[in-house]
């Protein structure tokens, strides 16, 4: 039997440890990303969400007065310049360096945004930059991440698609990465949400087949799966959301007021899982907590608190599971190959 110097059996069993561990990590990985593609949202694909041009570059439909900025450099770089494809002008440019400068687009209405295009000015160029979105125009919140264009060139317009949705009437870009100004134009994609009422029994939803090329009834559902639309006709959707059934989720939102949440999705199949990729609607509608709300009048102690189910907490015992599983199967690889090489 051949004699192996310790030294090497240590080296080799080390190799094998790192072999077992890059083998577990991979299967790891997979197993996480399925999961994640059954997670509660998931993005637009490009092409698709390109068919929803919200119209910046039309004039009939986004006046010069919904661009607003910060500031801007000069009449040529005002914030209406923006337009991708605008001749009249040389895009928006900021006043200053500074990195609290924003160009902002008023829709008027709220929009489900599922991708946008930015473009260099001449000015100066945005490597890199933020998004953040307002219902209201006073309080904004943030894209989940900056977003980077691949090509930093002037003249290229570049597609970034946007998800999870975010949801506003006003949208805001920041340029975090510059050259020269920062300077930029933009268009962006997407889909208006639906006219919601709110009323004591239900969440009425009301989607204009106009505003959604293609759009039908079969195929949109609640967050139960069971419950689907309550009429269609040749104009028009509609949803009457329960309160307290469909997956509704009540949130308190403070001493005074209680929301109810829930989603219109439509849903395209594939093969062997189903993803949300066509459309995501949140709805919310938010009530008094002395009025009554679906015959039952809402008394709730004020500490009470109920938030959405958290699907990062579903997903930590698989991923503890797996880390364990990981392990044992480094373990015993390594064991295996020392006495393998030993005797």
């Amino acid at each position: 039997m051949e004699i192996l110097h310790p030294l090497r059996v240590l080296k080799t069993a080390e190799k094998m440890r790192q072999l077992s561990w890059l083998t577990v990590q991979f299967i790891i990985g997979e197993i996480l990303t399925q999961n994640q593609i059954c997670m509660p949202f998931y993005s637009f694909q490009g092409q698709q969400c390109q068919k929803f041009n919200i119209g910046l570059n039309d004039r009939s439909k986004i006046s010069d007065d919904q661009f607003t900025a910060s500031s801007f450099l000069s009449p040529e770089t005002a914030p209406f310049h923006a337009r991708i494809g605008d001749t009249e002008g040389e895009g928006w440019c900021a006043q200053e360096r500074r990195n609290n400068e924003y160009l902002q687009v008023d829709l008027r209405r709220d929009y489900v945004v599922c991708g946008v295009i930015v473009q260099g000015g001449i000015h100066g160029n945005v490597d890199s930059f933020d998004l953040e979105f307002s219902t209201d125009g006073s309080f904004f919140s943030p894209y989940s991440k900056t977003l980077v264009r691949v090509n930093q060139l002037e003249e290229e317009a570049e597609f970034h698609p946007l998800g999870p949705y975010p949801v506003g009437r006003y949208v805001r870009l920041y340029p975090r990465k510059i050259r020269n100004f920062p300077c930029a134009r933009l268009d962006l994609y997407g889909f208006p949400g639906p006219k919601v009422t709110c009323t004591p029994q239900y969440i009425i939803a009301e989607f204009k087949k106009a505003h959604y090329p293609g759009l039908e009834a079969e195929g949109m559902h609640l967050k139960n799966t069971s419950c689907l639309a309550d009429d269609e006709n040749a104009t028009h959707i509609l949803f009457n959301i329960p309160l307290r059934n469909c997956g509704t989720e009540r949130i308190l939102l403070n001493d005074s007021y209680i929301q109810y949440s829930n989603e219109i999705i439509r849903r395209i199949t594939g093969v062997g899982i189903s993803y949300k990729m066509d459309m995501f609607f949140p709805i919310n509608c938010k009530y008094d907590r002395r009025e009554t709300v679906g015959d039952i009048r809402i008394e709730l102690p004020a500490t009470t608190t109920e938030a959405p189910t958290s699907y990062a907490t579903t997903l930590k015992p698989l991923q503890r599971k797996i880390s364990f599983i990981g392990w044992l199967v480094t373990l015993w690889i390594s064991v295996s190959g020392l006495l393998t090489l030993w005797y």
